[in-house]
């Protein structure tokens, strides 16, 4: 079995393992693939994520997909992912499956593995039109709008403060996204005097979801602002997408997960297997 690095140039021969969604992410910065080949022939591929890569005393990895035709070619990607991790100096590595089959595979490879519920909740346009109702706003300030006509030095300003608050929402690599890489008329900002105080950033990936990723005020309003913010983008997600649109929140801090317990009661993640591998 051979090793070799999968891009965006031979994501596609990889397809059967790596679904559209997240071959898109295969050139970010801090996304490393692995496919493994049996002559020509593609037979599996394992994605995995840098997390606090900027502190190379605690770099852990999250991998996002492993994909094999059998077991023995799924142990042999994490043999070689293990080879891997030195070169980014990975500390630990986790993951989060439905899979019970892959989750004892990783159990068997040295992960500490539990039934959990996962992080990811999906919320339908349903759900949207009844948080508009609550919200009962039917007038945005002018200094509450979509992110389609910052600059870029205001993009740029914002993420930049952002970053040095230790806010970045679900993207490792918020300082190297084009504002391009988000969907314009949805995601929405509070531009005051010029400036940038909040965004909502959506991300609609190529199978149509819509990804919540930045959610954050650091301006003097944040309270009132973030309530804004969510309110125009909720309002704009109704008008400009289709019934079957799927939004997912990714619940990565207790912030998120009160504000959806609050706002979205009741709903809960899928039935996940966790686990973590120290790595060093």
């Amino acid at each position: 079995m051979e090793f070799i690095e999968i891009t965006s140039d031979n994501a596609e021969d990889f397809s059967a393992y790596i679904d559209e969604d997240m071959a898109e992410n295969l050139d970010r910065t801090f996304f490393r693939s692995i496919g493994a080949l049996e002559g020509d022939t593609p037979v599996g591929a394992i994605v995995y994520e840098l997390k606090d890569s900027e502190n190379e005393e605690d770099t852990k990895s999250r991998i996002r997909v492993l994909c094999g035709d059998n077991d023995d070619i799924k142990c042999g990607l994490l043999e070689e992912y293990k080879k891997e991790l030195s070169e980014d100096e990975v500390l630990e590595s986790f993951f989060e499956s439905g899979d019970e089959l892959l989750a004892g595979i990783l159990e068997g490879n040295g992960f500490s593995c539990a039934q959990t519920e996962g992080e990811e909740i999906e919320v339908s346009i349903d759900d949207i039109k009844k948080l508009i109702s609550i919200f009962k706003i039917t007038r945005f300030p002018e200094y509450i709008q979509s992110i389609s006509g910052l600059s870029v030095l205001q993009y740029r300003t914002f993420i930049k403060n952002c970053l040095f608050k230790g806010k970045h929402g679900i993207c490792e690599d918020l300082a190297y996204l084009p504002k391009t890489w988000f969907e314009q008329d949805v995601s929405s900002c509070v531009l005051i005097d010029d400036k940038v105080d909040g965004v909502l950033l959506m991300k609609k990936t190529p199978s149509g979801r819509l990804v919540a990723q930045l959610y954050v005020d650091i301006g003097p309003d944040s309270k009132k602002n973030l309530i804004l913010l969510l309110a125009y983008t909720c309002v704009k997600t109704v008008e400009l997408y289709p019934e079957d649109t799927k939004v997912i929140i990714r619940r990565h801090n207790d912030s998120v997960r009160k504000l959806t317990d609050k706002l979205v009661a009741g709903r809960k993640g899928d039935t996940v297997f966790v686990g973590t591998r120290r790595e060093d």
